[in-house]
C-alpha cells in the first residue's frame, strides 16, 4: 500500500490520539474521509486494454464506482502510443504517477484497471436538447414524426446524438434512465408535440439538467465524430 506522511503539531498530538480512540478508524481513512467532503471528486475505475500483443493502439474506459455512480462502463476513447495515453489520462484528470504507473505495467500487461479519483471538473457533463419534427396533416392536426435528441457538453467534448420515432419509447427511456417525475415528462410530452423544442431541465426548473457519458449510451445516444478539416 502507498504511504503518505504527514507531519503532525506537537501541540496537535494529544488531538490526535483522542481522534482514533474515540471514533476507533484509522487516522489515514479519517483525513482522507475530511478530503473527500472537502475536494469534489469522482471515484472511477480507469481500464486500459491494449488492441493487440505487442500493438500500440490502446482503448481507455472510465467506470464510475461507489456512491458517485452505479458501476457501469462508460464510452471507450482509443489512442495509440504510449505518449498518447498518458497525455489523454492526465488531460482526463488522472494524476501524472497513476497515468505513469499505467503505462508501465502495460508493458508487460495486455491491460491495466486501476481505482482512482478524479475532479469533477475533468467528467465532462451533458445537457440534453429535445428537437421534434412535425407535420400537418390534411385535417389540420399536427402529427410528431420523430424526436432528435443532442447532448452538448458543458465543456471540451463531442455532441452526442439520437432519434427517437415513437414519443412513448422516448418518455419511457427519460423515465427510466433519468428517473424523471410525471409531471416533467408530462411537460416535455407537450411541448414536443406542439413542435416546440424542449431542453431539459431548461423553463421548466430554471436551471438545465446535466447528465453523464454513461446516461447518454443508456438512451441510446452515441458519440458524434469530429468533424475533419481536409484540403
Amino acid at each position: 500500500m502507498p504511504n503518505k506522511t504527514i507531519y503532525v503539531r506537537e501541540v496537535d498530538l494529544a488531538l490526535w490520539d483522542l481522534a482514533q480512540a474515540q471514533l476507533g478508524q484509522s487516522l489515514s481513512a479519517l483525513f482522507a474521509e475530511f478530503l473527500r467532503e472537502r475536494v469534489n471528486v469522482v471515484d472511477v475505475f480507469v481500464h486500459v486494454v491494449r488492441s493487440a500483443p505487442h500493438s500500440q493502439d490502446f482503448t481507455v474506459m472510465f467506470a464510475p464506482t461507489g456512491p458517485t455512480g452505479n458501476g457501469g462502463p462508460m464510452n471507450p476513447h482509443y489512442v495509440h502510443g504510449t505518449e498518447q495515453l498518458v497525455g489523454f489520462l492526465e488531460k482526463r484528470g488522472v494524476t501524472s504517477d497513476v497515468a505513469m504507473c499505467i503505462a508501465s505495467d502495460l508493458q508487460t500487461l495486455p491491460s491495466v484497471s486501476v481505482r482512482t479519483a478524479l475532479p469533477q471538473s475533468a467528467v465532462t457533463r451533458y445537457t440534453l436538447l429535445f428537437k421534434p419534427t412535425c407535420i400537418r396533416e390534411d385535417s389540420g392536426a399536427s402529427r410528431l414524426l420523430k424526436t432528435d435528441v443532442i447532448g452538448n457538453p458543458t465543456s471540451d467534448g463531442n455532441r452526442w446524438i439520437g432519434r427517437f420515432h415513437e414519443l412513448d419509447q422516448f418518455l419511457n427511456a427519460l423515465e427510466n434512465v433519468l428517473d424523471l417525475p410525471s409531471p416533467q415528462l408530462t411537460s416535455i410530452r407537450q411541448t414536443l408535440l406542439s413542435g416546440g423544442d424542449c431542453e431539459l431541465g431548461g423553463r421548466v426548473s430554471g436551471v438545465a439538467r446535466v447528465v453523464g457519458e454513461e446516461q447518454l449510451m443508456q438512451l441510446g445516444l452515441v458519440e458524434e465524430e469530429p468533424e475533419s478539416n481536409t484540403c
